[in-house]
């Protein structure tokens, strides 16, 4: 606990945290500045909502990508820093390799689920200067969508801090397994890549799995377990945790594995 309170401390209360949050808000207004101006002039019956910006955003792939290498900047590359300057050896003093893995990789996924999801609701709040968080036109085109969409009549706040937060969860286990690779090849350029990578290839694979094992569609807050709201959020999140496990399981066989091999 003392390890992950003290990687906590670094990784995700520092400076470069702090950037990387509002970099997701910047970068996403520049990527878009041209949609958005004409939003934000042209909406005089309030056809546009927060609620559609953020959904449309999240479903475009350049966009996640955007996310995905700004949220993994902080964390993907420090085990790369450690094994390369050696300090590991003394960190794995005070703790063992086990507890070292699970320290990673979980503040890995909170940092990097925190950047995207803190980024997100800074630009829904930045937004709101301009554009109302839902209309009667956003709630008629969502109340169809399963299992989330009729929050947004009455729970419009509730549905876009789910969709963000979801949409975090998936980020952050794609720089989960950047973190992962790292431990195989040490290169932090390889690493800060490895995201992407696993994205559109595993992703890609996924779509071929059935729908409560396709990310892709979990992600995207499809209907995956019939009209159950409840019941799809919390699969949806032990979907990402056991995946997450997955990952620090696998990152601490990849490090228990270098650490004989540099001692035999």
């Amino acid at each position: 606990m003392k390890l992950f309170i003290a990687e906590i401390k670094k990784n995700i209360f520092t400076l470069k945290t702090l950037i990387c949050i509002f970099a997701v808000v910047v970068v996403s207004l520049l990527c878009y500045n041209q949609d958005l101006l004409y939003v934000f002039f042209n909406n005089d019956e309030a056809s546009f909502s927060i609620i559609d910006l953020i959904d449309y955003f999240i479903g475009i792939g350049v966009f996640r990508n955007i996310i995905l290498i700004i949220i993994s900047l902080p964390f993907v590359g420090v085990f790369c820093d450690e094994w390369n300057s050696k300090n590991i050896y003394s960190v794995l003093v005070r703790c063992n390799i086990k507890e070292y893995a699970v320290s990673k990789i979980t503040s890995c996924a909170i940092g990097c689920m925190a950047v995207s999801f803190i980024g997100l609701v800074l630009l829904s709040g930045l937004f709101s200067f301009f554009i109302p968080l839902s209309g009667e036109e956003t709630a008629v085109n969502f109340v169809s969508d399963v299992p989330y969409g009729f929050l947004v009549q009455k729970y419009s706040v509730l549905y876009l801090l789910i969709r963000i937060f979801i949409f975090s969860l998936f980020s952050s286990v794609w720089c989960v397994f950047g973190l992962f690779s790292s431990a195989i090849i040490s290169n932090k350029f390889v690493s800060f890549a490895m995201p992407l990578i696993g994205y559109y290839t595993i992703g890609n694979l996924c779509d071929y799995l059935p729908d409560f094992l396709n990310i892709n569609r979990i992600t995207n807050c499809s209907n995956i377990l019939g009209n159950n709201t409840l019941l799809t959020f919390i699969y949806s999140l032990l979907f990402y945790i056991a995946i997450i496990v997955i990952f620090i399981l696998l990152f601490y066989k990849a490090v228990q594995r270098r650490v004989n091999n540099e001692f035999n």
